[in-house]
């Protein structure tokens, strides 16, 4: 008879409610909402620590190849700063509006199916397909916001501001036809974060689960080393059919994988993290 596959449970329910994949009462509101809460909470707090160190570091080296004075360093920390205060709404905009969708959607989905294979855990084939709805649902969702990000890089050194930004947009729907319009050119966002959900989830929820209970590592270990797991197999998933075809056409571009893989692990990781380590304060305040 074939095993069921290990089921993994978020650090906010663990011994509280196996029924469900976040726990809580159902008869509520919050277990319902909860996910999307948590899934706003980590994108922001990923796109902050994450997101906003690397552009400030970035914008600091530009700005110190065109200053020679090294009495200016506070001015170039200054605008530094300022560059990347006016970049970040834009961006956690985007993020919050994604992975909201991105876990919401998910749980959503993971307890229909759970509910409809009688409480039995889904299987990798299973998980994998709803990683890829999900990730489908949450780009859809968010590509309006990610044209809108995509304009306050092209706008530099002075990238106007998010209101500025969002009018724009709905200048162009109007202008050109409809809303419609706002998800032209969409599908190769949306194709790459389907593939990169469809390996993101299953392959994370199996590899914490196994390094928890058969390794024996804590939650913070098996946290971060599930996190990189995933993060590969995500990657390797939205990417190698690409980069198959770089190989044929170009003969090579082996390493396209790994820089794929180098540029989404630290945000990946450090979103796992701080899911985690939601789910553990809610677990630890009985929310």
């Amino acid at each position: 008879m074939e095993e069921s596959p290990p089921s993994y449970t978020p650090a906010g329910s663990r011994g509280k409610n196996p029924d469900g994949f976040y726990g809580g009462n159902t008869n509520t509101i919050w277990p319902n909402v909860k996910p999307f809460v948590n899934g706003f909470l980590a994108g922001q707090l990923s796109g902050l620590q994450i997101v906003g160190a690397h552009w400030f570091r970035k914008k600091t080296l530009d700005f110190n190849r065109k200053f020679i004075n090294p009495g200016q360093h506070a001015q170039v920390i200054k605008a530094s700063f300022t560059t990347v205060q006016k970049r970040m709404p834009a961006y956690l905009l985007l993020q919050a509006t994604y992975t909201t969708a991105q876990f919401g959607s998910f749980d959503f989905l993971t307890k229909k199916v759970k509910a409809a294979n009688g409480g039995i855990p889904l299987s990798l084939y299973q998980e994998a397909h709803l990683g890829m709805i999900s990730g489908g649902i949450a780009s859809l969702i968010s590509y309006p916001l990610c044209v809108v990000h995509l304009a306050s890089q092209l706008l530099e050194p002075n990238p106007p501001k998010l209101r500025s930004l969002l009018l724009a947009q709905y200048r162009r729907a109007r202008r050109t036809g409809g809303p419609l319009v706002l998800w032209k050119n969409s599908m190769p966002y949306v194709m790459k974060n389907m593939g990169f959900n469809m390996g993101l989830f299953p392959s994370y929820h199996r590899s914490y689960s196994y390094l928890r209970d058969s390794v024996g590592l804590g939650n913070i270990a098996a946290t971060f080393g599930a996190g990189i797991i995933s993060c590969f197999i995500g990657t390797a998933c939205c990417s190698l059919g690409r980069y198959s075809t770089y190989a044929i056409r170009a003969g090579g571009r082996r390493l396209g994988l790994f820089r794929d893989f180098v540029s989404y692990t630290p945000l990946t990781l450090v979103m796992w993290l701080n899911m985690e380590a939601i789910r553990g304060v809610e677990e630890l305040q009985g929310l």
